[in-house]
């Protein structure tokens, strides 16, 4: 089933205005929060989200697999318990490589967004 309804199509007469760091500077700097309610901005905004939307729910689970595997570490390192020694816990060294991984994952991110990617 076809479903026609009346649209509104919008063209910005600036080519690649929403590529433009001072453009998108400006509306983040912007005091008045009314800005966002404008259709151009909120089609830029649209734009960009849709660019970073996978990456930032990527980040979000690399930080929720960061926090679990520090309480791991935390509960593994219990120092109340005597059979713990340092070396010989198979738990606490997979610990240590799932967050030596996590860490090298998030200093590539960072060092690609130092480098502007």
């Amino acid at each position: 089933d076809s479903m026609f309804v009346p649209t509104t199509t919008f063209m910005c007469h600036i080519p690649n205005v929403h590529k433009d760091l001072r453009v998108l500077l400006a509306l983040a700097d912007c005091p008045n929060n009314e800005i966002f309610t404008t259709d151009g901005c909120r089609a830029i905004i649209n734009c960009k989200w849709v660019r970073e939307r996978s990456m930032a729910r990527f980040r979000m689970v690399i930080a929720g697999i960061e926090v679990a595997n520090f309480m791991a570490i935390l509960f593994i390192t219990d120092e109340t318990a005597e059979s713990w020694q340092f070396g010989r816990s198979l738990p606490l060294a997979l610990a240590n490589i799932i967050s030596l991984i996590i860490w090298l994952v998030a200093m590539f991110f960072e060092v690609t967004q130092i480098v502007g990617y």
